[in-house]
């Protein structure tokens, strides 16, 4: 592993040497203003001087916005499964997690168009699935402990989800016996193989033995028929959730970054808990002006998003006149603490600091002058700016010196430019196409694949590509050694 960069103060133009580390900043000043602190005027400042009729009067800058927003999600796959020190660090979630929502995804275009009919969901039904996620939990647990996973433990926790995947792909929307028949042993292997006579091993066998007592009862979980599209559009909803805290913490990320690259004394560093304040002080008073201005656009959304979204935007119809008032406290007590322990850690001669969080202020407050819909395409747009040159930073330190062994992606980064061009290229390409090929008129009829619409199918995609991305990004940024050596 390659010792840690010295710092040094280049011109606030100059990029600093691959293996350098910058006093203070992240990258450079140049790069870490334009690309973390402000990468939201980039898009911000057009969309606010085009038209207020969406998506026509601006269609390029919102397919930008959200092509990007797309993009960076993947940016992080060359680095996870071309470097092998990478992968063997975090093989168990590296490769049974992304295999879990591989599945989930294929089953998403088969209930994307389908209707369950009524008792058509069983007990059994329900236990399977249980059983199914109860390996996946173990070795989930015992990977966060430590624990050695073997490889035979990740094929066969993934195989009841790829072998239900299958048999409910072909059997669907009936025939339940044989579905049963099939994945019923499949999953009673996954828990003996990883499980074993552990605690979740011994929970799975009662729930499923209950489960199958409820089907011999005929107990069904549904009384009527019901569109399956509805179980889709609940996981978008908990991605998009999931999206808002993903956003925020990076934001999060970044300010600590610059702590940790701070003069201070580390007993007058900058607590975690005042960075977070500030990033999500905007939060509560954003959440009442976007329901109290939006409250039609959103519930007209499609039946889903009124379905799970309408009590929450009611509720916070309700609570308008508390919500507004005390939203300005919120806003002003992240402020000004944010300000006090900086004056206390350096005097506000931490520039870096200072201007991330005026570049989050200064967003967070264009909400009040720009149409809502506009800021969160930019907000969107400047986390994958964030993203994408992160990585590129990243990358740019860690492979600067040979590194032995020497991984796969090291070698292809003599020609980078040219693979993440290309990488980029592709993935940007067939999401314009799927998304934007009528609208650019390049063909006349949106593309079908699977019985359903090209744009669905990136739609679904992205719902499960973006619970990957969050995920890893909880595990592969934290500060180990070799982490830290090359932020």
């Amino acid at each position: 592993m390659p010792e840690a960069p010295s710092p040094e103060t280049p011109r606030w133009w100059q990029l600093p040497r691959p293996g350098a580390s910058v006093a203070g900043w992240h990258v450079s000043p140049l790069v870490d203003v334009v690309a973390y602190h402000f990468s939201w005027l980039w898009i911000l400042l057009p969309l606010a001087l085009a038209g207020d009729v969406h998506p026509g009067d601006y269609l390029v800058l919102f397919a930008i916005g959200v092509t990007t927003s797309f993009v960076h999600r993947h940016v992080t796959m060359p680095y996870v499964y071309l470097d092998g020190e990478v992968f063997r660090a975090w093989k168990p979630r590296l490769t049974l997690v992304p295999a879990v929502l591989c599945c989930a995804f294929v089953a998403s275009i088969a209930l994307q168009q389908g209707t369950a009919p009524a008792r058509s969901i069983r007990p059994l039904d329900l236990g399977l699935l249980l059983g199914a996620l109860a390996p996946v939990v173990d070795i989930w647990w015992r990977d966060r402990r430590g624990d050695a996973i073997r490889d035979r433990e990740l094929v066969v926790g993934a195989l009841p989800f790829v072998v239900g995947t299958v048999a409910g792909l072909a059997w669907l929307p009936g025939h339940h016996g044989w579905f049963h028949v099939v994945v019923t042993p499949v999953v009673l292997l996954a828990v003996v193989v990883v499980c074993g006579r552990r605690t979740p091993g011994l929970v799975v066998a009662a729930v499923i033995g209950l489960s199958a007592v409820l089907e011999w009862r005929g107990l069904a979980l549904n009384e009527r028929p019901f569109r399956t599209d509805a179980i889709v559009g609940a996981a978008a909803i908990v991605a998009a959730i999931w999206n808002v805290w993903h956003t925020a913490a990076q934001k999060v990320g970044i300010l600590r970054v610059y702590n940790a690259k701070s003069s201070a004394p580390v007993e007058r560093k900058v607590p975690l808990w005042v960075d977070r304040l500030l990033v999500f002080s905007w939060f509560p008073f954003l959440a009442a002006l976007l329901v109290d201005r939006e409250r039609e656009r959103i519930l007209q959304q499609g039946k889903v998003v009124k379905m799970y979204l309408g009590p929450i935007v009611d509720g916070l119809t309700t609570a308008m006149p508390i919500l507004y008032p005390l939203g300005v406290v919120v806003i002003v007590a992240g402020a000004g603490l944010f300000l006090y322990y900086e004056h206390r850690a350096t005097g506000l001669r931490g520039i870096p600091r200072l201007s991330m969080a005026a570049g989050l202020t200064l967003l967070a407050a264009s909400f009040l002058v720009a149409s809502p819909f506009k800021c969160y395409i930019a907000y969107g747009f400047s986390h994958a700016v964030e993203y994408i040159v992160f990585v590129w930073a990243f990358q740019r330190r860690r492979y600067a010196v040979p590194l032995s062994p020497q991984p796969l992606l090291q070698r292809l980064l003599r020609h980078g430019a040219l693979l993440y061009g290309l990488f980029i290229a592709v993935i940007a390409a067939i999401y314009l196409w799927s998304n934007y090929a009528v609208g650019f008129g390049w063909i006349e009829r949106q593309p079908v694949l699977f019985g359903l619409r090209t744009t669905m199918i990136i739609y679904i995609w992205a719902i499960w590509h973006s619970m990957a991305h969050f995920y890893f990004d909880g595990f592969l940024w934290k500060m180990r050694p070799s982490v830290r050596s090359a932020l």
